[in-house]
């Protein structure tokens, strides 16, 4: 028994030693949990015989004791003061306790590059610290600074100063400059400012059935930032020319095009679906732009950007527009944030429904040039339920 005892106030030393920093005042019940006094005076007891209870019995404990110990802990209305903190970093010793079946429970965080825009959420009790760049704290959450014992809503957090999550977990921590360094330990969430939720799976499907896309090895990548090389090879798989233009030879302009890229680009210059950066620059690892993408498009339904003769290439949304090929809507979507793969599969599939300079629907063309069938384009597109 007395291994434990002294097993369990080590423990509470461990866990205490991470948020025990001087501070000012004494707090009454209720109040955030900050100053060193407090904690020593009130919570470190408070926690040790918690710790001492539940590690008495989770030494010998059976799963089934285990679920009701965490049961009713998650019964509790947990607050970042004296009992409701007590009661949250007793759970979480005994919890890592049990787990290790160790003497000593280590305390590890991470330390995390952000860049402009990422957004940080973390979990109740979680901490945070700024070493470099800069944080904007706001959310309808708080946190309390450990050094000055205060609780912000809405903040630019101080460099080496601690944080701590509250109880109001809704809390973001939004990084304002590239390369910002924050150390966190605890349970948190990052969302990345160029992170995307695909939504047209169903659409890339369906374009692989008609045979109109190639995947990659790795899959589809639909949420990955297209390219301008990756957008000028979308384009010829949805033409259904990839093959014929990998054998393509030829000259063409462009000096920076790399060995795989070059027969497609030479393809793809001498049908005159492309064009360069200059006179001699095609910069293939550039992002591709939304009007970028849609001057391809335009291409290949028959109209021509030389000279102005039928659209300008940087206004190449407002011409597809007025051609009723994307409604108002829909370019707004396209133009919103980096274009994607996951957009591109959009763009072509509803370019299927578009009229040529002939007059012939995209899909119409496709199927006359077999590239795909009446019953193919059908059994693929019966699955697409949405409307635009």
């Amino acid at each position: 028994m007395k291994r434990k005892t002294f097993l369990c106030i080590l423990i509470a030393a461990l866990v205490l030693s991470v948020v025990c920093v001087p501070a000012a005042a004494e707090l009454s019940a209720g109040d955030s949990l900050v100053t060193q006094k407090y904690l020593e005076k009130t919570v470190k007891p408070a926690l040790i015989l918690q710790i001492k209870d539940k590690a008495d019995a989770g030494f010998s404990a059976d799963n089934g004791l285990i679920k009701d110990i965490s049961g009713n802990y998650n019964d509790y209305v947990v607050r970042l003061s004296k009992s409701g903190l007590a009661k949250h970093m007793a759970e979480l010793a005994y919890q890592k306790l049990v787990a290790s079946r160790s003497s000593y429970l280590r305390t590890t965080g991470t330390r995390l590059v952000l860049n402009k825009g990422d957004v940080l959420r973390g979990a109740l009790g979680s901490t945070y610290t700024l070493y470099s760049g800069a944080v904007w704290i706001g959310g309808t959450g708080a946190v309390v600074n450990t050094a000055t014992g205060t609780e912000h809503a809405a903040v630019t957090m101080v460099k080496y100063n601690r944080y701590i999550q509250t109880e109001k977990t809704a809390t973001t921590l939004t990084a304002t400059q590239n390369g910002t360094e924050i150390f966190v330990a605890g349970a948190y969430k990052i969302t990345r400012a160029d992170y995307y939720d695909q939504q047209n799976e169903d659409m890339a499907f369906a374009l692989r059935q008609m045979h109109l896309m190639s995947g990659t090895p790795d899959g589809m990548k639909l949420p990955k930032q297209l390219t301008r090389g990756e957008g000028l090879v979308f384009m010829l798989n949805f033409l259904g020319v990839a093959d014929e233009a990998a054998k393509t030879e030829g000259e063409m302009p462009f000096k920076d095009i790399p060995g795989w890229l070059r027969p497609y680009a030479a393809y793809a210059w001498q049908h005159k679906l492309i064009a360069g950066t200059s006179a001699t620059t095609y910069k293939p690892d550039d992002p591709m732009t939304d009007f970028e993408f849609v001057s391809l498009l335009l291409r290949i339904l028959g109209y021509s950007d030389t000279n102005g003769k039928d659209f300008v290439w940087k206004y190449s949304l407002d011409k597809a527009a007025s051609l009723g090929i994307y409604t108002a809507k829909e370019i707004s979507y396209l133009d919103a944030g980096n274009f994607v793969r996951d957009k591109a599969v959009y763009s072509l599939y509803y370019l299927l429904d578009a009229k040529r300079t002939d007059g012939k629907t995209m899909l119409s063309f496709l199927i006359d040039s077999e590239v795909t069938t009446v019953e193919e384009s059908a059994a693929a597109r019966k699955n697409i339920a949405r409307q635009r």
